[in-house]
């Protein structure tokens, strides 16, 4: 499983980069599962990106901004 934490941008900066390092993982590994999270208005604007190519066997999921900036505790729960 591949996990992508953005743990400090709010917002939509960073997005476009976001959305190339999920499209370079997705064409690397397609088979594996793909987990990314992000805060919500940054999680929206990735996935409006891909747009054409969204995650196949991934998820979005939000994370709020205490938990992005503490990603240790966090990140063992994407890999469930």
């Amino acid at each position: 499983m591949n996990l992508v934490v953005e743990p400090a941008m709010h917002g939509t900066g960073h997005s476009a980069i976001n959305a190339g390092i999920i499209s370079s993982l997705r064409a690397a590994f397609p088979r594996q599962p793909l987990r990314f999270a992000a805060e919500a208005e940054h999680l929206a604007e990735v996935q409006r990106l891909l747009g054409a190519a969204p995650l196949m066997d991934g998820e979005f999921r939000h994370a709020p901004g205490a938990a992005r900036l503490a990603a240790v505790a966090f990140v063992p729960a994407l890999a469930r």
